[in-house]
């Protein structure tokens, strides 16, 4: 349950330094309009996101499969407690509401809770409950998106995943059809006790810009070699996501957002079976949640 709860809330990943790609079939010498990406904030401002994700799971062992199926919706809430001169903030990061519910074959029990209900949560969603409407990070960030400093607030906080709160602008200004890169590395905790290193690429690619609205492209690639470590090709299944996310221009902030992860893995699980394998997809989505309509 502990898994399925990490992928719901957005937390922090570290961001690398960009690397710069100009769009191709630009005729020379054609004027080109280029936007500069940047996030705006307000001392004071309380930013809200409706946050959804479903995740179906199948694992093989053998003869052997058990499905699992999971929902969860929430109300994410970004508090700016300041800003500089330069832009940069200071926001208090917290989760206002939560709906959760998952199924697995293996015992063929749904297990559902909503803190709008009233009703004492499983023991599958205690932490879920009582991390709710309190801080769980102060994360400071600047306009690129770039997060300088992060403090956790709530010890429940400190174990989700590695979800991004924002995107990494580009230095320069770019045009629609120009891509930015930004390098990352995942780090993979192994069993005894060492962690592996796996260097990714994430690639934006400004597809769209209409009535003040940029609607960009995100993939993400693995550098690291990985066709026969089956191992870290699983521990890695829910973090390499592409989706497309729309950022407002004037308002200076992310208004939708979604990845889509659809993996199967063959081989790799531990233990005394041969055959098996893990087919995986799940869908995030963002939704910003404006004061007026």
């Amino acid at each position: 349950m502990r898994f399925f709860f990490q992928l719901v809330f957005i937390v922090f990943a570290e961001i690398g330094l960009s690397q710069f790609c100009i769009a191709e079939d630009v005729a020379p010498g054609t004027p080109v309009e280029k936007y500069t990406l940047r996030y705006k904030f307000h001392a004071g401002d309380v930013m809200k996101w409706n946050v959804g994700q479903q995740i179906n799971m199948l694992t093989s062992v053998s003869s052997d499969k058990v499905e699992s199926k999971t929902y969860s919706s929430s109300t994410k809430v970004w508090k700016v407690l300041s800003v500089d001169e330069n832009g940069t903030a200071v926001l208090e990061y917290s989760v206002e509401d939560a709906d959760l519910w998952n199924k697995s074959s293996d015992d063929g029990i749904e297990k559902r809770f909503n803190s709008k209900s009233g009703e004492k949560p499983l023991p599958d969603f205690i932490d879920v409950a009582r991390s709710l409407n309190k801080p769980l990070a102060h994360f400071t960030i600047n306009a690129k998106g770039e997060v300088l400093k992060k403090v956790q607030k709530a010890e429940y906080a400190a174990t989700t995943e590695e979800n991004k709160i924002t995107i990494p602008m580009p230095e320069h200004p770019v045009a629609v059809g120009e891509s930015w890169d930004f390098p990352e590395v995942i780090m993979l905790p192994q069993q005894d006790g060492t962690v592996k290193k796996i260097s990714t690429r994430q690639r934006y690619t400004l597809k769209k810009m209409e009535n003040g609205i940029a609607t960009i492209d995100f993939k993400t690639d693995v550098t690291t070699p990985l066709q026969n470590d089956r191992e870290s090709q699983l521990a890695l299944i829910s973090k390499i996501k592409n989706g497309v996310i729309q950022f407002d221009m004037i308002s200076g902030c992310s208004i939708s957002q979604q990845f889509d992860i659809d993996r199967n893995v063959i081989g790799g699980l531990k233990g005394p079976q041969v055959a098996n394998s893990i087919s995986y997809q799940s869908r995030f989505t963002e939704k910003y949640l404006r004061n007026n309509p």
